[in-house]
């Protein structure tokens, strides 16, 4: 039973460990500065159990009523995490907050709350792992055999919780593998003791797992104003929701959500709005407005919501197709039952679920495609490095005709923008023959496009190219004042081997705040 307990004790940190951040991302995010957090935090915890549990072994002699004791109180804590958690994360997210303004709020609040939330339970889970080295070897009379074995059980329990809780327990939701944990838990402390005090804690474990069941907390948080709940999902990769807007628009928003959506949708209108209208230029900059044919890709896809705006240009007889890749299954769906395509869209767009950006578009044929969409952000901050590289941008060319174009879209906010501009543009032009940004009015957006081979239309005749009907955002996205032509004399060069994508992307959120 002793291997049994460090199995499932291994299990519940690893599980901790990787929920917590799903836990949290409603309110902070999962970036990659949160999950070090939280991964900083549970080492730290995983230490400090290691020796405070080596020092109780030197002085208690009866150990497993302790080791059981410290595995309930792990559970318990965990379990009433549950309630508190939510209002304590509302504490760093104060009304109105617009992304732009949250990186340091982001941090500091993902951090305070992978200590208060996650340190204890993992600390009291992993200082049991010397009482029952201890108590192993007393019992099979060698030390060193008893350490390797409950250490490879521990082991054996976290790969198990590693892989367990990514791919069968988060489809589930956070609450079930909150309840996974605390069962672990509970099991392991019932295999090594059954006296009274025990068994008190295993029915207070009970009864506050029933209350959380009757009285659960706020699965989510900052709800814009006027705006009602549609459906929530949470996946392997994050959580999302479909909200709806009071003018009946709606949005795709992931995690933490805030003024800031991944997705968005407007009844009775291919122009959903933001960014998305600028794809409109891809085609117009790609001279594909008359051709017979148009293929291209959208590479982050969501819910399709570029392919209106995209295909808009194109006439009447042109037969179009467009693929989109996207990697989380669910946000397809929630796409199809919420934020449908109008039927003459749908019937020539396809969907690649599950599938990585870059990976994916290797199948498509070489010289084949007329446009490519790059909208893959992961986290809402971060652009992945693997998708912003020399090597990555040399891919995209090799798929697209001369004269194709490749469209980006950006967002960043505060002094460090242009630095993370001018390292995408400069290294697209390490590929392409000509680029041009254009901000989105009103946003922190802005969307590079960059064309093979052929210099872009001169923006002074630009006008005579465009198709009517545009939305005015549009036109003011073109006037020169929002346009930035070439590339960057100076800016820091993107490889797959040496890439600080993540640190300029960072920098330029961080600095928004001031």
């Amino acid at each position: 039973m002793i291997l049994c307990a460090a199995f499932l004790a291994g299990l519940a940190v690893l599980t901790i460990e990787i929920v917590g951040v799903h836990w949290m991302a409603p309110w902070f995010g999962a970036s990659a500065l949160i999950w070090s957090n939280q991964i900083g935090i549970i080492l730290f915890a995983m230490a400090a159990g290691g020796w405070l549990g080596g020092r109780i072994t030197r002085k208690k002699s009866s150990l497993m009523p302790y080791a059981a004791a410290f595995l309930l109180i792990a559970a318990l804590y965990l379990k009433m995490g549950e309630w508190l958690l939510p209002s304590f994360a509302s504490l760093f997210q104060p009304e109105g907050l617009l992304l732009e303004e949250a990186a340091a709020l982001f941090f500091s609040g993902s951090l305070a709350a992978s200590i208060f939330f996650f340190a204890l339970p993992v600390l009291c889970a992993s200082l049991v792992t010397p009482m029952l080295i201890h108590e192993h070897s007393t019992r099979i009379g060698n030390v060193g055999q008893a350490a390797g074995e409950v250490a490879a059980a521990g082991t054996l329990g976290s790969l198990v919780g590693v892989f367990g809780t990514t791919f069968f327990l988060l489809p589930f939701g956070v609450p079930s593998t909150l309840f996974a944990v605390t069962l672990a838990l509970a099991f392991a402390a019932l295999s090594l003791c059954r006296n009274r005090l025990v068994l008190a804690l295993v029915g207070v474990l009970a009864l506050t797992s029933l209350l959380v069941l009757l009285y659960p907390a706020p699965a989510f948080s900052d709800l814009p104003s006027q705006a009602k709940l549609l459906e929530t999902r949470t996946s392997s990769y994050q959580t999302s929701r479909v909200i709806e807007q009071s003018d009946g628009t709606r949005w795709l928003q992931v995690n933490e959500g805030l003024d800031s959506f991944q997705s968005i949708w407007k009844p009775n209108s291919l122009f959903p709005g933001g960014y998305y209208d600028l794809f409109a230029l891809a085609p117009v900059y790609a001279n594909a407005r008359n051709q017979e044919s148009f293929q291209a890709w959208l590479l982050g896809a969501g819910t399709a919501s570029a392919v209106g705006p995209l295909t808009f240009p194109l006439g009447d007889s042109c037969k179009w197709s467009v693929i989109g890749v996207e990697l989380d299954p669910d946000v397809i769906e929630l796409g199809q039952k919420w934020m449908p395509l109008p039927e003459p869209l749908a019937q020539n767009y396809t969907a690649l679920p599950a599938m990585d950006a870059r990976a994916a578009l290797r199948v498509a044929n070489p010289n084949s495609l007329d446009c490519v969409l790059l909208d893959a952000y992961a986290n809402q901050f971060e652009i992945p490095v693997h998708l912003a590289s020399v090597e990555f941008f040399s891919e995209v060319a090799s798929r697209l005709r001369d004269g194709g174009v490749f469209a980006m879209n950006i967002g960043a906010a505060g002094r460090g923008a242009p630095f993370l501009q001018d390292a995408l543009c400069g290294t697209l032009s390490q590929v392409f023959a000509d680029l041009r940004v254009q901000r989105v009015p009103w946003s922190r957006n802005r969307v590079i496009f960059a064309r093979k081979g052929l210099h872009l239309p001169p923006l002074a005749g630009l006008s005579a190219l465009l198709p009517s009907g545009l939305p005015a955002s549009l036109g003011a996205s073109c006037l020169p004042g929002q346009v930035v032509d070439g590339a960057p004399k100076s800016y820091c060069l993107l490889l797959d081997a040496k890439n600080p994508l993540i640190s300029l992307q960072w920098q330029a959120w961080w600095e928004a705040l001031s």
